[in-house]
């Protein structure tokens, strides 16, 4: 039996050899591309690899130059330091004292010459050097009691005008905490209650220094004058320490 295909006539064995054909030409060209894309895929792999050895070499470059910045940073501030604070020090510090001086002028005007009527001069003024001290704001007491001490060993000041009073106020402000230790539990309840009040505790307090001022030695008393006056009246006012200097 066969059938005709155009003008050529196949059988039926013929035709089942020839099926069989196709499939076997398929299947190899099936391998055939497994095989193709197995080699393909080969330089694809190395191609990343060296791309990531490429990236190490980047970043450990990368590594070193900030390593090597920070390093040179560290020298140049440690170079500077020492050149600051070793080698320029008193300079410096030259330079701080002279930046922090300040310069206090005097509001006082001088007075009115006085004539006589054949214009002979009856009253002049003349300069005095005087040492003013005008409050600071911010200041604390602690800082002017420092500074009490401070100028009192840079000065000679006649300091017998001081009483116990006011050695008593500046042994109160230097030793604030010990001497409100000098009032009993009794006292402070009855402060509680409002049956005494913050004069009388300044008062129960100043009659319990006796004491303590009789150790009072001439520079704490003449440190205790120069605190008074200070404080001496109004506070926005220039106080006057010493003249004629």
């Amino acid at each position: 039996m066969g059938r005709k295909f155009g003008k050529k006539v196949f059988s039926l064995g013929d035709l089942f050899t020839f099926r069989s054909k196709k499939i076997n030409k398929t299947s190899k060209k099936k391998k055939k591309s497994k095989l193709e894309i197995k080699k393909k895929t080969g330089p694809i792999n190395k191609k990343h690899k060296c791309n990531d050895k490429h990236l190490d070499e980047i970043m450990n470059r990368r590594f070193g130059l900030i390593i090597v910045l920070l390093i040179s940073i560290y020298l140049v501030i440690g170079c500077r330091l020492f050149n600051l604070q070793i080698l320029k020090n008193s300079e410096y510090n030259d330079k701080l004292a002279m930046a922090t001086e300040k310069t206090i002028e005097s509001t006082s005007a001088p007075r009115g010459r006085i004539y006589d009527r054949n214009h002979k001069l009856l009253v002049d003024n003349e300069g005095i050097k005087t040492i003013y001290y005008k409050k600071q704001n911010g200041i604390t007491t602690k800082e002017e009691i420092e500074l009490a001490y401070e100028v009192s060993n840079n000065i000679d000041i006649d300091y017998s005008k001081i009483d116990d009073n006011k050695l008593k106020d500046f042994y109160y402000k230097s030793h604030y905490k010990e001497c409100r230790k000098k009032i009993t539990d009794e006292e402070w309840d009855l402060y509680n209650k409002r049956k005494l009040n913050d004069k009388d505790i300044d008062k129960l307090i100043y009659e319990r220094l006796d004491d303590e001022i009789s150790e009072y030695t001439d520079s704490d008393k003449k440190a205790a004058y120069i605190y008074y006056l200070m404080n001496k009246g109004y506070s926005y006012a220039e106080k006057v320490i010493k003249n004629l200097i």
